[in-house]
């Protein structure tokens, strides 16, 4: 009878499965997105922005004094008055974050079935473990943006799917609602809202008068940036590209996306997948349930291709691929950091579905996105490892600058000069991946507020080469002057005049850079050598 019992249960199991597979998937998929990001400790790793967004900010008692809506209103908002308050639990923000990561997904799988559109485990794998997404869906200075603008954006599309299918108003509701949240997150997931909406309204062809709303949201979010361009955060982002520079621009992108894809996302991939390895051996418990989530993931969530045509689904993953690269092309600033890269990942996801799930049987279907799923899942955790050192070091840095210079006299400038970016040097350095607290003055400013729980210290300039500061006479006895050293060490220094300039000397070390005065400013060059 237990034996009986027991094959009824198992029975009952496998058809509850078989009916809610693809919401077994998405639980599935955030078990796997908990248990890498936990691998280390119930804790997240703050990162520059961070600190300053968030930690120092959460001192203030007046929040509101630094509300900003010129650039991501939505974002604004959330920063304020969900994300700040929570600065000494920021691993509740990263667990909420990780759960709208999964649903984000899911909801995109739900949307793209139903409307006879490629989906699967493929496409879920790619869209929210990719390891070049990594920065803009853990970071919470990025991923506070990204992945809230992702979960609108595929609730906003789910909900099209169904309105058109169920003619039920609380879908168009709740379509008209999250399209509206979609534009205020982030400007890159703009078009990657708009081309959703279309694509999904081009295979059902119903109540396409709807697409009034995608439209009318777009739009308002273009004249809103384009309004608030005169505000300095957006001066140089904003800047639209000119025609007499438009060809050197678009080959200027083409670069960079190539970089991105190409040399520095294969190092990532190898130097991040042997960190993670190395993590996963340390941590056996892990390993096994991180095998085994993984596992059931490729065992429940199959590929579909819907009956649909491979040149269609193809077209759609270019187009997709096409809107999360058009606002840098009409955007003088070329920049593409890891977050900005991530957006190309929805537009691949679906292509890399549409191909697979055609040409690999079914078995061979799971073991590969088995192989894919735990590639991606050891990855992420090397990825994780570099952020939990860097925060180490961070947090040994600021506890140097807080013990040897005199950052709670108001009166006191301190200036510190040769401050790194990276602290390390043996893995990808690329934009603002990872980069040291000291990489610049707000940075380490809300490092130092939070540290010492008063949100009034203002008085710590890092310098690092190149830099342009202030006019300022540095040997006055109201300055204290270091420099960080060969070994990542805060050393003592003194300035001394020479004419309307100054050269940065060390007792230790001799001569170590040099201010030249420009106006009412002064650019500092860091001594290298000969």
């Amino acid at each position: 009878m237990e034996g009986k019992k027991i094959a009824e249960t198992l029975t009952k199991a496998r058809g509850y499965i078989e009916k809610y597979r693809t919401e077994t998937a998405g639980l599935l998929m955030l078990l796997l997105l908990v248990l890498q990001r936990t691998i280390f400790g119930f804790k997240y790793f703050p990162v520059i922005d961070d600190w300053f967004l968030y930690y120092g900010r959460s001192m203030s008692e007046d929040v509101l004094s630094t509300l900003d809506l010129t650039m991501r209103p939505l974002a604004g908002l959330a920063d304020a008055f969900m994300i700040t308050p929570l600065a000494g639990h920021m691993i509740i923000t990263e667990l909420l974050l990780m759960v709208m990561l999964a649903a984000s997904v899911y909801f995109l799988c739900r949307a793209f079935s139903m409307s006879r559109i490629s989906s699967g485990a493929v496409l879920m794998t790619i869209a929210a473990l990719s390891p070049i997404g990594f920065e803009g869906l853990y970071w919470i200075a990025a991923s506070s943006r990204i992945i809230s603008s992702l979960f609108f954006i595929s609730l906003c599309v789910y909900s099209e799917a169904r309105y058109v299918t169920d003619r039920k108003k609380r879908y168009l509701a709740v379509f008209i609602v999250s399209g509206l949240f979609s534009v205020g997150f982030y400007e890159m997931m703009v078009p990657i809202y708009f081309a959703l909406t279309v694509i999904v309204m081009l295979k059902h062809r119903r109540s396409v008068w709807i697409m009034v709303f995608p439209v009318i949201f777009t739009a308002a979010a273009i004249i809103y940036y384009k309004l608030n361009m005169g505000d300095p955060a957006l001066a140089e982002r904003g800047e639209m590209i000119g025609k007499d520079l438009f060809s050197y621009h678009i080959w200027d992108m083409y670069d960079w996306y190539k970089k991105v894809f190409g040399s520095i996302q294969l190092r990532l991939l190898k130097e991040s997948f042997v960190d993670g390895a190395k993590a996963l051996a340390a941590h056996p418990v892990w390993a096994v349930l991180i095998t085994a989530a993984s596992a059931g993931f490729a065992a429940v969530m199959s590929g579909s291709r819907n009956e649909g045509r491979l040149w269609y689904d193809l077209l759609m993953g270019v187009g997709l691929i096409a809107a999360a690269i058009s606002v840098m092309v009409i955007l003088s600033y070329v920049r593409v950091p890891f977050r900005v890269a991530y957006p190309i990942c929805i537009g691949a996801a679906l292509v890399a579905e549409a191909v697979l799930c055609r040409i690999l049987p079914g078995m061979v279907y799971r073991i590969a996105v088995f192989a894919l799923v735990m590639f991606f899942s050891v990855c992420n955790i090397g990825e994780l490892n570099l952020y939990r050192w860097n925060n180490e070091r961070d947090e040994e840095y600021c506890a140097e600058v807080m013990e040897k210079a005199d950052v709670f006299n108001h009166d006191m400038l301190v200036y510190i000069f040769n401050e790194r970016d990276y602290w390390y040097n043996d893995r990808v350095q690329h934009y603002e991946y990872v980069k040291a607290v000291s990489e610049n003055y707000a940075c380490i400013t809300g490092m130092i507020q939070y540290k010492a729980g008063v949100s009034d210290i203002h008085n710590v300039m890092t310098v690092n080469n190149g830099d342009v500061v202030k006019l300022y006479d540095l040997t006055g006895p109201d300055v204290e002057t270091f420099y960080i050293d060969k070994a990542g060490i805060m050393q003592p220094c003194y300035a001394e005049r020479v004419g309307d300039n100054y050269d940065i000397l060390s007792d230790k070390d001799g001569y170590i850079g040099s201010l030249t005065r420009n106006g009412d400013t002064m650019r500092y060059d860091e001594y290298v050598g000969e």
